[in-house]
């Protein structure tokens, strides 16, 4: 009975497997929370930067790294995705140009350029927990600070708890392999 067990969890294994983009460094994986808010506990990071129910007009992002940068697609690009000449989208946080750049900014994503001159492209990364393997990969920024749900299901980077917008709280974003 347990080689029949086995048996089976191997062909499905086999069955499924990750997407990876032309190119890309890693398959494409979703981004969900892990929040100690039921409203927001395992709902996808959508390409508004915010928290949601996917839909036809705010798609769940699909993420991927290519030498460094990290990248997204819609999710509406179809199962499985195809991959068109069309640029995906730079993933970065906004943060606000003051009289010096501001260590906080909302999760955001642009195909092409911005005129943000403190736009924040670089410094994302992926942590595995290695105390529970079970989970994925934890997104990071320059493996300090954190991210935060704040109004409006908004997804922002702080560097430190006080920046930025108030009345937010910590939540953390853990990919989901994309399987065709």
């Amino acid at each position: 009975m347990k080689f029949a067990s086995l048996a089976l969890l191997a062909s499905l294994l086999t069955a499924a497997s990750a997407i990876v983009v032309p190119g890309a460094s890693t398959p494409l994986f979703y981004l969900v929370a892990s929040s100690s808010s039921s409203s927001a506990n395992l709902l996808p990071v959508l390409l508004s930067g915010t928290l949601g129910t996917p839909s036809s007009t705010n798609a769940a992002a699909q993420f991927y790294f290519s030498q460094g940068s990290f990248f997204a697609l819609s999710s509406s690009s179809g199962s499985p995705p195809t991959f068109s000449p069309s640029p995906p989208y730079k993933v970065y946080y906004n943060s606000v140009p003051a009289s010096d750049c501001t260590t906080f900014g909302q999760l955001s994503f642009i195909q092409g350029s911005t005129t943000n001159k403190c736009a924040q492209f670089t410094g994302f990364g992926l942590q595995s927990d290695t105390e529970n393997s079970q989970l994925g990969a934890q997104l990071v920024v320059n493996s300090v600070g954190g991210f935060y749900l704040c109004a409006g299901n908004a997804v922002y980077y702080k560097l430190n708890p006080t920046d930025g917008p108030s009345g937010c709280s910590p939540v953390s974003l853990y990919t989901v392999p994309v399987v065709a």
